[in-house]
């Protein structure tokens, strides 16, 4: 695993070691088991090791397929393949005891057997380059979620290609130019474009994709898409849980093929503590043949309310945890601001970031090598909310009155019963006449991103729910498909890894796995959420597994307390300082009239305070990488 770098001079011109070079030394946190690179002529590849896997270690890649009968195809490899043992019935490859084939090596198997075709036939999160010299190609492809970085430039005198963008930005032929449209997008608190970068010409290469590089052409292709005519339907809710468990197992199983040790981001919430009871069983049975699972956890005393040992001990308890618990209450927005955790390559979003980096030092200092976390929950179980319109779609209405009668009159029935349920199966027609009588401006949606950014930027089109929606797809299942594809998730892994491997970590979410997101797009709604009950077909799967206090908890923990406090009091001379003469506002990008209101506004601010953070949080990236 770690990090690739690809160039290919597509004149034919020979490459410069030295940039190679260069492109390497812009992120040494990759290169935690060292770095090898291999260079013939015009083309350059190279890798960055930090070894997980058992079949990786001691592995140098970039890998040379000597053996094989289709020339001497050689590719960089950053990932983690879950499909191993039908890739290797399927390539006849068979393992002696004393040997091993490392996930690298399948992958240029597989393309020496499939060709451009090959990406198709994997599983897990991956990226990777290959170049095919008879061919004269170079061969870029990506998992399907995103898992794992890669990101082009490309002109017609070259493709260079990397894990991150500050290496690509090292390349002397690379401009550093500040798109607009990420940053409106930014603003907005949106991911929908799958390609862009916040630097104009660095693109992303969107997951399950691959990309053919010639000295004349490029070919692009999609090799992998959710089926959003794919239904699963049960007589019985357990039935959903019993499917639901296994996928859930599968994928923490998958995750746990390291040489260890393996600690966990351990919250009270329902996502992390399945992650940790279905981790915990399996672990003696992993390569790093542990017998105890370490887990990580801020806690509070000032802040009581955002405290979680009441959820998280029975947890720990049950599962005989290494438990490690780090005091956090001094640890507010932008405390110790000089410091405060930044990348040159996107600005960190996160407001409870120090939160995340105590947990990543605890886990360094004891030794841990892989880090499981619960994230992705909120986004697996959102379509939940759309439960009465899959009823009524479905014409299950003995169902949709068992909901109603349990949930009461104190529920939203406006909400879950009108916009999110029948608005939903409401013909396209009708939909489209509403909203042009009634529009909802995007300066009332956004009354900080100033109007020009907004006619620059092509914010409208960007913003449209309904943009690019297949018109046999329903409007709430679309919602569903976008919100799980969102480009935001591949980002925001992309920030984590970087700060995981500065603390000698690799970080795995194994609730982002794409059978998961199969699952809950092909299920009913209501077995995702129902009136007054998130979750739901989790909390049935862990049944037995976890503490019913945990299993059956209500609500959420915020940090929200961490916050006010950070920009209100303890931080707020630094707010006022960071914004006295804000770039954002010299670029013509923030309004600076709402920015003077929001920090005049205290707790009554627009979106509770996340856009006045993502218009901060931008400006302190400006002000350190862009000034």
């Amino acid at each position: 695993m770690s990090g690739l770098v690809a160039l290919f001079n597509r004149t034919g011109a020979p490459v410069d070691p030295a940039v190679m070079q260069a492109m390497l030394a812009a992120s040494p946190h990759r290169a935690i088991d060292g770095q090898d690179s291999w260079i013939s002529g015009p083309v350059a590849l190279a890798h960055q090791h930090f070894w997980i896997t058992p079949e990786e270690v001691g592995e140098k890649q970039p890998l040379v397929a000597d053996g094989l009968a289709s020339s001497r195809l050689v590719v960089t490899f950053d990932g983690r393949l879950d499909n191993r043992q039908e890739l290797l019935r399927a390539l006849k490859l068979e393992i002696g005891p004393n040997g091993c084939v490392s996930d690298a090596a399948l992958v240029l198997r597989a393309y020496a057997r499939w060709g451009m075709s090959c990406a198709k036939r994997l599983l897990g999160d991956f990226a990777f380059a290959l170049w095919d010299p008879t061919a004269q190609r170079l061969f870029l492809a990506r998992d399907s979620l995103g898992g794992r970085e890669l990101y082009y430039y490309l002109t017609d005198v070259c493709c260079v290609a990397a894990s991150e963008i500050k290496q690509i930005l090292a390349h002397p032929a690379v401009p550093r130019r500040m798109n607009e449209g990420k940053v409106a997008e930014y603003l907005a608190g949106v991911w929908h474009d799958l390609e862009e970068t916040f630097f104009d010409g660095v693109q992303s290469c969107p997951p399950a994709q691959w990309i053919t590089v010639l000295p004349q052409t490029l070919v692009q292709g999609r090799y992998w898409d959710v089926d959003l005519a794919a239904r699963i339907r049960y007589r019985r809710d357990a039935e959903y849980a019993k499917h639901f468990r296994s996928l859930a197992n599968a994928a923490v199983q998958d995750r746990l093929r390291t040489i260890g040790p393996v600690g966990i981001s351990l919250s009270g919430g329902l996502d992390s503590t399945t992650v940790a009871a279905l981790a915990a069983p399996l672990l003696p049975q992993s390569a790093a043949h542990q017998t105890k699972l370490r887990s990580f956890s801020y806690v509070f005393d000032e802040f009581a309310e955002c405290d979680e040992r009441a959820f998280i001990e029975p947890v720990a308890q049950r599962y005989e945890l290494e438990t490690h618990y780090i005091p956090s209450d001094h640890r507010w927005t932008l405390r110790d601001v000089e410091n405060w955790p930044e990348s040159p390559d996107a600005p960190i979003g996160d407001a409870y970031v120090l939160l995340f980096l105590s947990v990543l030092q605890a886990a360094r200092d004891s030794g841990c090598r892989l880090l499981l976390n619960g994230h992705f929950g909120d986004a697996l179980f959102a379509g939940g909310r759309y439960w009465a319109a899959d009823q009524m779609r479905d014409l299950r209405l003995g169902a949709l009155a068992k909901s109603m009668t349990r949930a009461g009159h104190r529920h939203q029935w406006r909400r879950d019963l009108g916009v999110l349920g029948l608005w939903q199966l409401m013909p396209e027609a009708l939909r489209s006449a509403y909203r042009r009588r009634q529009p909802r401006a995007i300066e009332e949606a956004y009354p900080g991103i100033h109007p020009d950014l907004v006619r620059r930027a092509g914010l409208a089109a960007r913003l449209d729910p309904n943009r690019a929606r297949p018109a046999k797809v329903a409007p709430d299942r679309w919602q569903r498909y976008r919100s799980l594809l969102s480009n935001g998730w591949a980002h925001g892994i992309s920030l984590v890894r970087e700060f995981t491997h500065r603390n000698g970590l690799e970080i795995a979410m194994p609730l982002w796995d794409r059978r998961l997101l199969e699952f809950v797009l092909a299920v009913p709604a209501d077995q995702l959420g129902r009136p007054q009950q998130t979750r739901w077909v989790l909390r049935a799967a862990m049944t037995g597994l976890l503490p019913e206090a945990v299993r059956l908890r209500p609500g959420k923990t915020t940090f929200h307390p961490l916050f006010v406090v950070g920009l209100l009091r303890r931080e707020r001379t630094t707010v006022e300082r960071l914004l006295a003469d804000p770039q954002i506002v010299r670029c013509g990008w923030v309004r600076p009239e709402w920015l003077q209101s929001e920090l005049a506004a205290g707790e009554n601010w627009s979106r509770n305070g996340y856009a006045l953070w993502q218009a901060l949080s931008l400006e302190m990236w400006l002000q350190r990488h862009w000034s």
